[in-house]
């Protein structure tokens, strides 16, 4: 591996802080598949978030007419009814204003309601698809530096995937004075694809809700060991 580390040997073969596993009381009472479970759960609100339209665009193509009609938008139903975690986190103390007894400081309150959804409405994708990349780009890298630091654990779960994730890059080279866009890592994607052995035994896991029933299978296993 060290042979096609160059330039990013710092990055993904230097040094990393790694807590301790279980280090917490929360993570101390929760295996593997509860933290799988947790995790896909989170980027699919994340996917949610990015993608927040998917529904009623889904609804107008396969829906029943009526429901064409009177299409149910995720910025409707924000704006239809005032959720008070949603206000909270906007701006503390809104739902207490909007709550107020006097008309008028009410009446303020919801129009910057509606102000602050409109806002969120516009700008949550952008940081939702954000936070998504950069979940992936890290994840990514977390999976290289295991496998230089711990190959054959790596390995043996690649062996039996036909895909693996690759942080890739652009770059514009000035080619005969023109700019030409260039894919960067390729070479490194390569090497490192064919040092992990990729799908070397086949696709010969089972999926079971999105991950490996391996995970699934993991208390079983060690309970099935205790006496």
């Amino acid at each position: 591996m060290d042979r096609f580390l160059i330039g990013a040997e710092w990055m993904i073969a230097g040094f990393m802080h790694i807590k301790p596993p279980r280090w917490t009381k929360e993570y101390d009472k929760m295996e593997v598949r509860d933290l799988v479970q947790r995790i896909e759960d989170d980027v699919k609100e994340l996917l949610a978030r990015a993608y927040p339209t998917y529904t009623e665009e889904w609804e107008q193509k396969f829906a029943p007419n009526q429901w064409r009609e009177f299409p149910i938008t995720y910025e409707g139903r924000l704006r239809t009814v005032v959720h008070e975690s949603i206000a909270e986190s906007l701006c503390p103390g809104l739902m207490q204003r909007i709550r107020s007894p006097s008309k008028s400081e009410s009446k303020r309150a919801l129009a910057e309601y509606q102000r602050l959804v409109e806002q969120l409405v516009a700008q949550e994708p952008k940081f939702a698809a954000s936070g998504l990349a950069f979940l992936a780009r890290t994840a990514t890298g977390y999976l290289a530096h295991l496998f230089v630091k711990r190959p054959a654990l790596i390995k043996e779960i690649a062996r039996t995937r036909s895909s693996w994730p690759v942080n890739l890059g652009l770059r514009i080279k000035v080619v005969k004075g023109k700019p030409v866009p260039e894919v960067t890592g390729l070479a490194f994607a390569r090497n490192y694809l064919t040092e992990l052995e990729l799908n070397s035994r086949g696709m010969i896991r089972i999926v079971t809700f999105g991950f490996p029933k391996l995970l699934l299978g993991q208390s079983d296993c060690l309970r099935s060991q205790c006496r």
